[in-house]
């Protein structure tokens, strides 16, 4: 019993926001010094028959200067930084479309970086993302990207679980 509610809540915790979603765009927050920050992506496709574009969103005011870091093979990226249009402030955008072929259902792709200068407060966070079908336009799925926990966060969680079941078993005994 112990065993299988383990395992469901591993399943669970490593399944994150996937549950539902017909794509999840995941992300690290990395700090390179000097207010330079970098975001690594991954894109989660869950039930969508292909990921083949997709377009983060940079809030204006709290980033600027965003740059492509290392291009992914076979992937075509676009930035544009957060601006004044018209004296109306309008987001940035990082935008992959696919050359070849895209993310298949079912399956995930990481490697997207992209680095910026946080003027915001505190660490930078989640951002809002569509999936769009590069022909139509379309948007196919959108939704907030979910950071990847850390390693040692996954430690600490593990080691507490364990912690809960050994006290209940000392209650039961």
């Amino acid at each position: 019993m112990i065993r299988t509610a383990l395992l469901v809540v591993a399943l669970l915790f490593a399944l994150g926001n996937t549950v539902g979603y017909a794509a999840t765009v995941t992300y690290q927050a990395n700090d390179l010094g000097a207010g330079r920050w970098e975001y690594l992506y991954s894109v989660i496709n869950t039930t969508l028959p292909s990921v083949d574009e997709f377009t983060v969103y940079f809030e204006y005011g709290l980033y600027a200067n965003l740059a492509i870091d290392n291009p992914k093979p076979n992937w075509d990226g676009l930035v544009l930084n957060p601006d004044l249009l018209l004296g109306a402030p309008v987001s940035g955008i990082y935008d992959a479309l696919a050359l070849v072929s895209g993310i298949p259902q079912g399956s995930s792709e990481g490697g997207f970086r992209v680095s910026f200068d946080w003027v915001g407060t505190g660490m930078p966070g989640a951002q809002y993302f569509e999936v769009v079908n590069p022909t139509t336009y379309e948007v196919l799925a959108s939704g907030t990207t979910t950071a990847v926990p850390l390693p040692g966060a996954l430690l600490l969680l593990g080691s507490g679980l364990v912690t809960l079941i050994g006290l209940k078993k000392q209650r039961k005994s």
